[in-house]
């Protein structure tokens, strides 16, 4: 007969301690014949389980609060670890909650379309799913696969910032890639992945991400690579624009940059030097105007004292002519272009310009250049045309331009202030220091013309005078038993051991130029019939002279195999001794111990040859400016892919364009010998 039974142990409850669905009836069947969680059935949370059963997960342990006793029936777990909450914590984002996940997201990890953004879909106590599930405790079901939360602040998302565009969507399409995408993320900002090592170095080191499971909008966390609204007092125009439709080329670009500024294009190292160094952009992802940094590359706005026409174009109005030009740019001044080789004298030195990429109005600066009576008729003073110092000062004369009648020292002069009558000026002469380049035609250092005109080797030792280029540091500005290279050579020298480690090998940071002198000894020459000896190698000899003297060496270095730079005619030269040392003189005669001079003509940083603008920073970001296993570099270009001809003979005249702007009064070549030593 049915009774109730009295012990406890077997007692039910009529009701339920919390929200359990169909309390008391049996679930076996219901919930797939078998035991454990089963929200479908007994609600979210909640499991199916028969009282004292040994064979039930472990869900079912421990719990006492049952409806039936006599069959599998829905209850609600009651260890900690079988728990689960009916609703997101507070202030969590979860979508579908307590709900499965696995079909929709299609894989555990990240899953913002079902599980809201920054969310995931995560199992309870599954093995094997992403990172990012790692350390949850609060879960909406333990059945199944279902969204939550990550906890770990390493895989939490940040809330959308007011400077970044379309945060938290996918910006792979719209930004065709990684890197800038000022148009669908906003000013300065980057579309990157989280966790990705293949994205470009705007994309390194960034904390704050709106997703991280999808290349997402972002700001870069290096201030090297942040764009800014326009300064205020920037005469820069179309700020932020793409200006290489409009401008053609890399450079100046004033009909659509405005006034001395620039179309550049951000970590471009093959722009015109006048895009290095520049910090403040207006974007980063394309061709934009920006005024240029640099001192060398700057103009002046407001005129300079007397200069007439400041920043106009002077080439039409001063006859196709640069030089003096009294009629347009005022008495005194001069129409010349900035970075020109070609300018006459009166163009050197000049530090103030109102342009910077066409021939413009000047002052002359060159102190060489002063005269007394500047510009007057001198014809009376001077008791007619030549030197005439009492009045027009030491070094000058009395001259008239294009008059051939005059004497010696007006023929040469290039600088007049006026064509009227004779007036004052310097009179003609090499300008000390500074080296002339060879008449077209002439033989190259070493060798001498026939009496045919053909260029032959000389038959004695010559005096050659060439460039070489040494690659040294701050610390060891002196040439002691040095080591020095052609322009192809330095190159190769910087590619094949320098720029391979970061810091670069020995500290190197410059490129230093000089004028070389060399006469060899007769000794030497009498018996080897050659105008170098045998490239030196200094740290495998006891003495830098020989029998013969402190002869100049050489060696033109191979370029063969996949592992030497393949520049175009690398040529090494060692110079022995140096200053109190023997070797290096003031005059090289060819006795042993006068063979060499080297006379300094200027330098570059290595930083703007490779357009680095911070070297501490960039080696401190892991970069490198030449990685020989990817034949590439990290985080600048300049260097890649060592064994391409083309590449390196772009890189040889960057070089020399550079040396030409920072040093217009120099040649760009003077010369260069035939390497004819022994030893290769």
């Amino acid at each position: 007969t049915c009774i109730v039974p009295i012990n406890p142990a077997f007692l039910v409850d009529k009701t339920p301690l919390q929200v359990v669905q169909h309390w008391g009836a049996d679930c076996f069947s219901s919930c797939g014949n078998q035991s454990g969680f089963c929200t479908s059935f007994c609600g979210q949370g909640n499991v199916c389980c028969r009282w004292e059963s040994a064979f039930d997960p472990p869900e079912c342990q421990d719990i006492v609060s049952f409806g039936s006793k006599n069959h599998h029936t829905c209850v609600a777990p009651v260890s900690a670890a079988y728990t689960t909450a009916l609703s997101p914590p507070n202030g969590s984002t979860v979508t579908n909650w307590g709900a499965p996940c696995l079909a929709s997201c299609t894989e555990t990890g990240y899953c913002p379309e079902f599980c809201g953004a920054g969310n995931v879909c995560c199992d309870w106590d599954a093995g094997f799913q992403a990172p990012e599930c790692g350390g949850i405790s609060i879960y909406g079901s333990k059945e199944f696969h279902t969204c939550v939360a990550p906890v770990h602040p390493h895989f939490l998302i940040a809330l959308a910032p007011s400077n970044v565009l379309n945060w938290g969507e996918d910006c792979s399409v719209s930004c065709g890639g990684a890197g800038f995408c000022q148009d669908f993320c906003g000013l300065g900002n980057v579309c990157c992945r989280w966790g990705s090592t293949e994205d470009p170095p705007e994309c390194v080191g960034i904390a704050q991400w709106g997703a991280k499971d999808r290349y997402t909008c972002v700001t870069p966390a290096n201030l090297v690579y942040r764009a800014v609204p326009q300064p205020e007092g920037s005469s820069v125009q179309n700020w932020a624009a793409e200006c290489l439709p409009a401008c053609n080329t890399s450079g100046f670009c004033k009909e659509f940059c405005g006034q001395g500024n620039a179309c550049c294009k951000f970590g471009n190292v093959f722009d015109a030097p006048e895009c290095r160094s520049i910090l403040t952009w207006g974007r980063k992802d394309r061709y934009t105007c920006v005024a240029p940094e640099e001192q060398l590359y700057q103009v002046f706005n407001a005129s300079l004292g007397l200069v007439q026409n400041w920043g106009a174009d002077c080439w039409q109005a001063c006859t196709e002519t640069g030089g003096a030009c009294p009629n347009f740019c005022g008495i005194g001044n001069a129409c010349c272009r900035f970075g020109s080789s070609q300018g006459p004298p009166e163009c050197l030195g000049i530090t103030q310009w109102g342009s910077k990429e066409t021939y413009t109005c000047v002052a002359p600066v060159d102190p060489s250049l002063y005269v007394n009576h500047f510009s007057e008729d001198c014809w009376e003073n001077c008791n007619g045309a030549g030197y005439c110092e009492d009045w027009c000062g030491s070094g000058n004369a009395c001259c008239k331009q294009g008059l051939g009648q005059d004497p010696a020292e007006c023929h040469g002069v290039s600088y007049f202030p006026t064509g009227n009558y004779h007036t004052c000026v310097k009179a003609a002469g090499q300008w000390p220091g500074v080296p002339e380049a060879p008449p077209p035609g002439s033989c190259i250092p070493g060798q001498v013309q026939d009496a045919s005109g053909t260029c032959v080797n000389a038959v004695n030792p010559a005096l050659m005078t060439f460039y070489l280029y040494y690659a040294t540091s701050d610390l060891y500005p002196t040439l002691a038993n040095a080591r020095l290279a052609n322009l192809e050579g330095i190159m190769w020298v910087l590619h094949q051991e320098i720029v391979s480690q970061c810091p670069r090998s020995n500290n190197v940071n410059r490129v230093l130029r000089y004028v070389v002198t060399v006469k060899n000894p007769y000794e030497f020459f009498n018996a080897t019939q050659r105008q170098f000896g045998p490239m030196t190698n200094f740290s495998a000899v006891t003495s830098a002279s020989t029998e013969s003297g402190f002869v100049v060496g050489c060696h033109d270095q191979s370029t063969n195999g996949s592992q030497s730079a393949n520049y175009d005619g690398p040529t090494l030269y060692s110079l022995p001794g140096g200053v109190n040392l023997g070797g290096e003189c003031a005059a090289p005669d060819g006795e042993k111990g006068c063979t060499w001079k080297a006379t300094y003509a200027g330098e570059l940083r290595i930083d703007d040859i490779s357009g680095i603008i911070d070297d501490y920073s960039f080696c401190a970001n892991g970069q490198v400016e030449y990685d020989p296993t990817t034949d590439t570099g990290n985080g600048t270009k300049f260097w890649n892919f060592r064994n391409n001809a083309t590449w390196n003979h772009r890189r040889v005249q960057f070089v020399k364009e550079l040396f030409q702007m920072k040093y217009p009064h120099y040649p760009v070549s003077i010369g260069e010998p035939n390497c004819d030593s022994d030893a290769r």
